[in-house]
């Protein structure tokens, strides 16, 4: 988690909103928590898809499965 806060703070501003999640999620709990999760995991979800592709795409990537 706070490997992800500080990828998120390299954008003051993202990194703001971010941090409000997150110390929404540590300390509310109600069931707005539910879909900051399901919000926060969609996000991830398209950060991961976003980054499997520059994968693929990138040299090392090719080189690796290529051999």
């Amino acid at each position: 988690m706070a490997m992800i806060e500080t990828i998120v703070h390299s954008n003051s501003k993202k990194g703001a909103i971010f941090h409000n999640i997150f110390s929404v999620l540590l300390n509310d709990e109600n069931t707005k928590k539910i879909v900051i999760l399901r919000w926060v995991g969609k996000l991830c979800e398209k950060a991961l898809l976003i980054y499997s592709k520059n994968a693929i795409n990138s040299p090392y990537f090719r080189k690796m499965v290529l051999g």
